[in-house]
């Protein structure tokens, strides 16, 4: 369950990394948006399952989880790569 859980999370942030990197050579306002988006609908899934309470939503879980855990690092690098090239270009030498 635990290597499950790791693959998964690796994959999505990955993914969700690359769509928000993406997006942001071509100076998209959505960079930051996929991301938020995804931990929110992380967070709506973990409310649903803690809602149901069965056995059978572990998956669910799990699942909810990672992607709430792989958008939140991946929000947090995107809005590091932002920071560092503005902080860059501001410093560069005249």
């Amino acid at each position: 369950m635990l290597s499950n859980f790791l693959f998964t999370t690796i994959i999505l942030f990955i993914v969700i990394l690359s769509i928000s990197l993406i997006l942001k050579k071509r100076n998209s306002k959505l960079q930051h948006l996929i991301p938020i988006t995804g931990a929110g609908i992380g967070l709506i899934f973990i409310a649903i399952s803690l809602f149901l309470k069965s056995s059978d939503e572990l998956g669910l879980t799990v699942y909810a989880f990672s992607l709430f855990i792989s958008s939140a690092i991946a929000f947090m690098v995107s809005a590091m790569v932002d920071n560092m090239k503005q902080l860059k270009s501001h410093y560069r030498p005249k």
